[in-house]
Formats: structure tokens, sequence, C-alpha cells
């Protein structure tokens, strides 16, 4: 399940609608015994390290064994967001293991050798 910010004001920004509902939901899906892993995606600027870490936070409050990845932002032509550096991913991963068991990223930087 995505969690695109935790914060009402940055969620609305980023997606134009509340995240009350999808937190919500995370809760009650969690509740009816419904194996979840979360994903969220790196934006500098406005998902920042300290929205990572209300999420993994939030995360936590409901079961620190979660799983969250982390996604590294893809820059779009028609946006003023960078993509993050491999550091601000990893700055951003070592906060969220701070709360959560189980933390893994994209830092979009990987090599595709050997594929």
């Amino acid at each position: 399940m995505s969690i695109k910010a935790y914060t009402d004001d940055i969620h609305r920004y980023y997606t134009g609608k509340s995240n009350k509902r999808v937190l919500k939901n995370f809760k009650r899906i969690y509740e009816e015994g419904i194996k979840l892993s979360t994903e969220t995606v790196f934006i500098p600027g406005c998902v920042d390290v300290i929205e990572i870490r209300k999420i993994a936070e939030f995360i936590s409050s409901v079961d620190e064994n979660i799983p969250l990845r982390i996604d590294a932002y893809w820059p779009v032509s028609c946006d003023d967001w960078r993509a993050p550096t491999r550091e601000e991913v990893l700055s951003a991963v070592k906060e969220a293991r701070k709360y959560l068991n189980n933390v893994s990223f994209i830092a979009g930087d990987e090599s595709t050798e050997g594929r």
C-alpha cells in the first residue's frame, strides 16, 4: 500500500486530496489480518527525511514489522522537484529504520548491468 505523505497538508499538495482515508484504511486492512507492505517516494523539498520519519512512525504504531520500501523520485519535466541523491535516500532509510524492522530502498542510481 502506498503512503504518499503522513502530513495531511503535504499529502494534499502532492496528490490534491486528504490522506485521512488512506491512513484509516491502512489500519483497517491490518486489523482485518491482511498482510501489508508499504512504499513511499522520497522527493526532496516535498516528501523529505522528516516526512519519511513520520510515515515510519505511523507504520510502526500499527506494527513495526510491516515492510517499507523508499523509492527515489524520478523527475518529470512538468514539475519543480528533483531526484534525490543516494546519500539523501540513505539518510531517509536510516531514519525509517529507527522505527521499522524491514526498510528497503531504490536509490535511482542502481546499475542495470547483468540484466
